[in-house]
């Protein structure tokens, strides 16, 4: 038999042959299309890297155009709206899904209402582009989405290479899960500290705990910030900390006492003190950067 069959957002292994038996029940010119988000289930569906095709995020030209067609239904902007879609489309990271969703958002408002939901989304995503965004990291199994939020909270931008990657992400010396989970914290618990607002709360009034895995803050943000000398005490499994920018050399008065012994990766511009406490141990850390 000729067929056309299009399989979408396959999760399982071997389902191709769960469904249909063997690829020779169908005439050579039939045609399969599977789409997944994880590769690594393909491959045991028979697809193989010749007959793969990733789907890559629309560049700003394309990503503007689709924009457009479904905010004003036509190729081009309006010229009044040509600045303002402009950043609609740099927020969306060329995500298609979120193109439409904010599309049809705005589609037919005031400047106002834009100016208004742009500025909205500076502070944090609306529950529809959170819906959407949230798709593809609800499929993470739990050690995915770990390593997901170090990348997405810490690690984005830094531009490191892969290998150094797949240290800094293992849990200990002998784990080798971090190769599985790269190629396909609960956030409630802030687990990953990246807001310059909340970072600020917890280190000037020592809010750290034991469910912080990762710090990245500009300190030349935080203004006259004096920092207790047990501000770490509680951070037992923090693993990454990014201290960059100027700021008071005054940042530690009275020193300090403790610092997390399972840090991997730390970056402290500037550090104020002459050494690390004398219980810090680095055996655990990979990458140790100061400017």
């Amino acid at each position: 038999m000729k067929v056309l069959i299009d399989l979408d957002d396959i999760k399982e292994e071997g389902l191709l042959e769960m469904l249909f038996g063997t690829l020779d029940w169908f005439q050579s010119d039939s045609r399969i299309i599977v789409t997944s988000r994880d590769k690594q289930v393909l491959i045991p569906n028979e697809v193989y890297d010749d007959d793969l095709y990733e789907v890559g995020v629309l560049d700003s030209s394309e990503a503007l155009e689709l924009f457009n067609l479904n905010a004003f239904k036509q190729s081009h902007p309006e010229m009044e709206y040509y600045e303002l879609s402009k950043r609609v489309i740099e927020y969306a990271k060329g995500v298609p899904l979120v193109l439409k969703v904010l599309a049809h958002m705005l589609r037919g408002k005031c400047k106002e209402v834009w100016e208004s939901l742009l500025d909205k989304l500076k502070r944090l995503p609306i529950q529809e582009v959170h819906d959407v965004m949230r798709l593809s990291y609800d499929d993470l199994d739990h050690l995915e989405k770990k390593y997901f939020l170090d990348i997405a909270c810490f690690f984005n931008g830094l531009n490191l290479k892969v290998d150094y990657m797949k240290i800094l992400l293992k849990d200990c010396e002998s784990d080798n899960s971090v190769a599985v989970g790269l190629e396909s914290e609960d956030p409630r618990k802030c687990s990953h500290l990246w807001d310059p607002d909340i970072i600020y709360d917890v280190l000037k009034n020592d809010k750290g705990t034991d469910a912080i895995r990762s710090i990245r803050v500009d300190l030349s943000s935080f203004r006259k910030l004096k920092l207790s000398p047990h501000v770490f005490a509680k951070m037992t499994n923090l693993r990454y900390l990014d201290f960059h920018g100027k700021y008071d050399l005054e940042l530690l008065p009275q020193g300090l006492q403790s610092f997390p012994n399972d840090l991997r990766y730390l970056h402290w511009m500037h550090y104020p003190l002459k050494s690390f406490p004398e219980k810090f141990s680095a055996k655990n850390l990979v990458m140790c950067l100061s400017d």
